[in-house]
C-alpha cells in the first residue's frame, strides 16, 4: 500500500501541475485582456478620426448621353467617405443625360 509519504509526494506533483497549468492560463487570459483592451483603443480612435472629417461636395457636370454614363455616375454613390454629397449639372434641363441620373 502507499504510505503517507508516497501520498503526500503524489499530492504534492498534482498540485505543482495544476498551479503551473493555471498560472500559463492566467498568464495568457492577460495577455488576450491587454490585447483586446489595445484593440479597442485603436477602434475608438479610428472612429473618432473619420467622425471629425469635413463634410465634402462633390460637383459632377454632365454633358449628353457618354459611352457607360449609368455606370460612371454609380461609382459616385459608391464612396467610402462619411460624409458627402454629390451635386449635379447641366446646361441644359432637357439634356438626357439627367434622366440617367434621376
Amino acid at each position: 500500500m502507499y504510505t503517507v509519504r508516497a501520498f503526500a509526494e503524489i499530492t504534492l506533483v498534482v498540485a505543482l501541475i495544476g498551479l503551473i497549468s493555471s498560472s500559463f492560463f492566467l498568464v495568457m487570459v492577460l495577455m488576450a485582456a491587454v490585447r483586446y483592451r489595445k484593440r479597442a483603443a485603436q477602434a475608438r480612435a479610428s472612429a473618432n478620426a473619420i467622425s471629425s472629417l469635413p463634410s465634402v461636395t462633390v460637383l459632377k457636370p454632365l454633358h449628353g448621353l457618354e459611352p457607360r454614363l449609368a455606370e460612371n455616375l454609380a461609382s459616385f454613390f459608391e464612396q467610402d467617405y462619411p460624409d458627402f454629397e454629390i451635386i449635379f449639372g447641366a446646361r441644359d434641363a432637357d439634356s438626357m443625360a439627367l434622366s440617367v441620373v434621376e
